[in-house]
């Protein structure tokens, strides 16, 4: 009996284990308090390409140069666009401003991935796969065929 003893008195010596931390439940992403809020794309590019040239040179000048720089080539883009085509950009870029920032991400981040892979077939298999029919809700699936219309599957 010995041996029962000696490892009583071990353990009664040994550390206690510490208590396992829980994390807290998973919370949506906030913007911090002092921060201002960003400003809807769509809305800004919208009411850029409804200003007549004199007003838009005149707004432009007002942002800081890195800033204009980008907001100057998407206006040029969207100049260089049929009208159409231009309000179907506008509305996509509208729903993605809607996704909450971590989907907006995500969505992002597929468009990147898919572009990696050659432009038919293996296209065509990354947005026909499970994984990725089940990843992504109706929404962002719409907003990732859009990037890639030959290769998006065919809706009814």
């Amino acid at each position: 009996m010995p041996g029962v003893f000696a490892q009583v008195k071990a353990s009664e010596g040994a550390a206690k284990p510490t208590p396992v931390q829980r994390k807290p439940p998973a919370q949506q992403w906030k913007p911090p308090k002092n921060a201002q809020p960003q400003p809807n794309p769509a809305v800004e590019l919208r009411r850029f390409l409804d200003m007549k040239p004199e007003q838009r040179e005149k707004e432009l000048a007002k942002l800081p140069p890195p800033r204009r720089a980008r907001v100057e080539q998407q206006l040029q883009k969207f100049d260089d666009m049929p009208a159409e085509q231009r309000e179907r950009q506008l509305q996509r870029l509208q729903a993605m401003f809607n996704l909450p920032p971590e989907r907006r991400q995500a969505v992002n981040q597929e468009i990147q991935r898919i572009k990696t892979f050659a432009p038919g077939a293996e296209r065509r298999k990354q947005l026909y796969s499970e994984e990725f029919q089940q990843k992504f809700s109706p929404e962002e699936k719409e907003l990732i065929y859009s990037q890639f219309p030959v290769a998006a599957p065919l809706r009814q």
